[in-house]
């Protein structure tokens, strides 16, 4: 069961993105647990732009899910 609630979270919040192409590579990215170095080289972003979408992912999440995801 704990597996079925995981598996509905990721579906849930991977579509929260689904028409950002860069969002989705670095909740990939995240998911494979890549480097740094490894989701810049992934998706093309410099340091700031790579920080700039992380931020925008959280405050995403946040908003849609302000009391935590609840299966």
């Amino acid at each position: 069961e704990r597996a079925a609630a995981c598996k509905q979270m990721h579906a849930e919040i991977i579509g929260l993105f689904k028409d950002d192409e860069i969002a989705m590579l670095i909740l990939e990215g995240m998911t494979d647990e890549l480097s740094v170095e490894e989701m810049l080289e992934l998706t093309g972003l410099d340091r700031t732009a790579y920080q700039s979408k992380r931020k925008f992912i959280r405050r995403t999440i946040d908003k849609h899910f302000p009391n935590g995801w609840k299966p």
